[in-house]
């Protein structure tokens, strides 16, 4: 068998392609996922971060920012529920469709 024909070498090379993909998609995968990590006492350090803040202010003054932090926060916490959802769903999806398991 001839593995220099051109069928062989085409064949290598879609394989080398598929193989560079794969490592592109694991290596950010495995970055997604240490992000994910790194972020997780976010949650914590904004609530710590807010009952400071509660002491620190007057009640007059906590009143009249308290609307504002609200909004804040809801939308902050809205935007990481989404981002966390879309990192775990890529992660998954990417993880099946690489062992072919979908």
């Amino acid at each position: 068998m001839n593995l220099r024909s051109p069928a062989a070498g085409g064949i290598y090379a879609a394989l080398e392609v598929q193989y560079s993909n794969i490592m592109y998609c694991c290596r950010f995968n495995e970055l997604l996922d240490s992000t994910r990590n790194r972020h997780q006492t976010v949650v914590e350090t904004m609530a710590e971060g807010v009952m400071e803040m509660k002491e620190r202010l007057s009640p007059q003054d906590y009143v009249s920012v308290d609307t504002r932090i609200q909004y804040f926060l809801d939308r902050f916490y809205l935007s990481r529920i989404g981002l966390r959802m879309l990192i775990h769903q890529h992660c998954e999806l990417s993880f099946h469709v690489a062992f072919n398991t979908v």
